[in-house]
């Protein structure tokens, strides 16, 4: 028995982006960030769902700031679990991925936009809650960069996909590689109708 769905126009593509895929935690929801901001966890699935498809950049200036100049990566996904958004991001700087494969961490900061700020007195302190947040970016930084969340960290490195290229300054080289693959395959393949 075989089934014919019928649907709207559906998007799909045969390549695999290069780069590094990390599984990472972005921001906790409903806790008071370093910089006395804080989240809230209704609004999680919205904020998850802006970070979708958002640039990444990497670094700080001399104040703080994230650094919005050549993006590194996207972010692939992001989802609320418990009081947490996760998400996968795909790195396609290839220094950063290098840097990836040797081990080295990094931490997270999202950044974006809100309604507005509603100011709650919590023991004494005023933290400054976020009301209607979108995020726009986010930033990765180097491990012990002062960021709101600690916990805003890589989970695990899930795949790197890189292209390997040949390189030679005798252009007639790719040539010969292309000839000879062809050749070996006409041979294999010729000993393999011998065999059967």
């Amino acid at each position: 028995m075989s089934f014919l769905f019928v649907s709207s126009e559906v998007e799909f593509q045969e390549t695999t982006p290069k780069g590094a895929r990390v599984a990472i935690t972005m921001l906790e929801l409903n806790k008071e960030s370093q910089q006395g901001t804080e989240y809230n966890l209704e609004e999680g699935e919205q904020i998850a769902k802006s970070l979708v498809g958002d640039p990444i950049y990497y670094g700080t200036d001399w104040q703080g700031k994230h650094k919005k100049s050549n993006p590194i990566g996207v972010v692939e996904s992001a989802k609320v679990i418990g009081s947490k958004i996760k998400g996968i991001i795909l790195v396609h700087s290839q220094e950063l991925v290098d840097m990836l494969k040797r081990g080295v961490k990094f931490l997270f900061s999202v950044g974006g936009t809100a309604k507005f700020a509603e100011a709650v007195n919590r023991g004494g302190r005023i933290i400054r809650r976020m009301i209607g947040a979108v995020c726009d970016h986010l930033a990765m930084v180097p491990l012990g960069t002062k960021v709101g969340f600690p916990s805003a960290k890589i989970e695990k490195v899930l795949e790197i996909n890189e292209t390997v290229m040949f390189i030679s300054e005798d252009e007639d080289y790719i040539d010969e590689l292309i000839v000879e693959g062809i050749v070996s395959g006409a041979i294999k393949g010729t000993i393999i109708a011998k065999r059967r």
